[in-house]
């Protein structure tokens, strides 16, 4: 008998169990398989390869989470949805000169716990805000990351990061979250979660994708996007506190806007009155914004729009599922806002027939005037939420309102960290909780001051109020000055 042999003997089986465990584990982890990126996922790896220390295209997800909290427990749930989900454990490299993604057979969980007793709400929220602008290294991973800080007893924060190019920020946020819940809680409760695996994996619709661009449905898509966007598309130029670099750092910052739920109320009964939808409201009265801030009468405004998901395989699962749609408007001739939306509503019902044409292929085709300055093609993005269910109230929903939300055996509340998002000049992001509109307005820092985007979407507030007070105003008439403005412009 040698050594090894001798060793294993002394070995209870419980430790002999373990050993075995981790002999296959580190085996695991140097098998992988080499996949093409989905055509959506290339500009996010060109964009990387830009600005590599960027944090714009970093998703977070944070909670307070005010009970009882297993570590081990949550630590081992993590663990299996990084098995259970093929792009949490996969990087990014290059084979002869082209991008590909390798998905491995093992990876263990990126799972950290910082003591955060006795820090003041300030530090919480730096130290937080810190550990989620931690660049991801694509080519090494992990790609995602998990931070508890514990705060006291029955007082912890989650921090889920994760990088884009491998995870969407609704479907597959809410995805994982629910398998997270019940996986937890068959963990403490000592007992199996009934979770089917998955049947396919991302790397599924990447080869689906292909194969749909290659043959006439790709052709029918092009077509529309062509004569959508023919024509000169002047980039959109609004004024900035800083001349424009020339070229993308990423570098972004939020600032955080609310609705009464009485205007909130006003804005569907209008939608309900047109037949059009919230998103179509508030995207009218973004062009509207846009156009009074530029004076430019043809605007574009990117929409990400959610693909693949209508096939019930692809349903749930985890990846990058979304495509960035480019969403027209004509503002001449002091049109109607009533008018406008008609045609906003005409446009976003087109587009979203048209969705799954990607915009990486759409740029590479159109062969816009290009600035390293900008991003090509869209500057601007507008995203509604409506994907979440109960947990939108983790996102939009104030730290200070008591909001708390049931999560399989655990309750949550929100905390919120600025998400530091720079990859348009603007990124509009709304979505409705407890009868009010909340959001976002993330802003490219290398452009922009704090104080003028938060007056910028005081302004987006009074526009709204003007357009329900009279939608069948034109969009050049419509107030959007606050009653100081006012005061000081009749002072002046």
């Amino acid at each position: 008998m040698d050594d090894s042999s001798a060793a294993m003997a002394d070995l209870s089986a419980q430790e002999k169990r373990a050993l075995l465990t981790r002999l296959l584990e580190e085996e695991a982890s140097q098998v992988k398989s080499e996949h093409p990126l989905s055509y959506n996922q290339l500009g996010l790896w060109f964009a990387y390869q830009q600005a590599p220390q960027s944090v714009a295209f970093n998703i977070a997800f944070t909670a307070r989470i005010r009970s009882h909290l297993d570590i081990s427990a949550l630590r081992g749930a993590f663990q299996t949805l990084v098995m259970r989900h093929a792009p949490l454990r996969t990087t990014f490299a290059m084979r002869d000169g082209t991008p590909i993604q390798e998905v491995w057979e093992f990876r263990e969980v990126a799972f950290e716990v910082r003591a955060a007793w006795g820090w003041s709400a300030d530090e919480l929220h730096e130290r937080v805000s810190a550990a989620y602008q931690r660049p991801f290294d694509l080519e090494h991973g992990p790609l995602l990351r998990v931070v508890l800080f514990e705060c006291a007893d029955q007082d912890t924060i989650l921090l889920l990061a994760v990088h884009h190019i491998v995870f969407d920020g609704g479907r597959s946020l809410l995805t994982l979250l629910q398998e997270l819940a019940a996986l937890y809680q068959a963990r403490v409760s000592h007992t199996s979660a009934a979770l089917a695996w998955p049947a396919v994996a991302y790397v599924d619709w990447v080869q689906q994708q292909r194969s749909m661009l290659d043959g006439l449905d790709g052709d029918r898509l092009w077509e529309y996007w062509r004569k959508q966007l023919s024509g000169e598309l002047a980039p959109l130029d609004l004024p900035t506190d800083r001349p424009r670099p020339r070229a993308q750092a990423f570098r972004g910052a939020s600032s955080s806007l609310s609705f009464s739920a009485a205007l909130t109320q006003q804005l569907k009964t209008l939608a309900q009155t047109e037949r059009a939808t919230l998103f179509m409201t508030l995207l009218a009265a973004f062009h509207t914004l846009l156009y009074r801030y530029t004076g430019q009468t043809d605007i574009v405004i990117g929409s990400p729009t959610v693909i693949a998901r209508d096939q019930p395989a692809f349903a749930d699962v985890v990846g990058y599922f979304i495509n960035v749609i480019p969403l027209r408007a004509d503002l001449s001739g002091n049109v109607p806002f009533r008018a406008l939306l008609q045609q906003v509503r005409q446009t976003v019902l087109a587009g979203v027939d048209h969705r799954d044409f990607p915009l990486t292929l759409l740029v590479e085709r159109l062969q816009p005037d290009r600035d390293p300055g900008r991003s090509p093609l869209i500057q601007v993005v507008f995203t509604f939420h409506n994907q979440l269910g109960d947990l939108i109230d983790l996102f939009v929903g104030e730290e200070s309102s008591g909001a708390r939300v049931t999560w399989g055996s655990l309750e949550l509340e929100p905390f919120h960290i600025a998400q530091q998002e720079g990859q348009f000049d603007l990124s509009l992001e709304m979505g409705e909780s407890g009868g009010r509109l909340y959001g976002r307005l993330k802003y490219n820092t290398d452009l922009f001051d704090a104080d003028t985007v938060a007056r910028m979407a005081q302004h987006f507030e009074m526009l709204l109020a003007a357009v329900v007070a009279d939608p069948q105003q034109g969009v050049a008439d419509l107030n959007l000055l606050t009653v100081d403005e006012r005061r000081q412009l009749l002072g002046e």
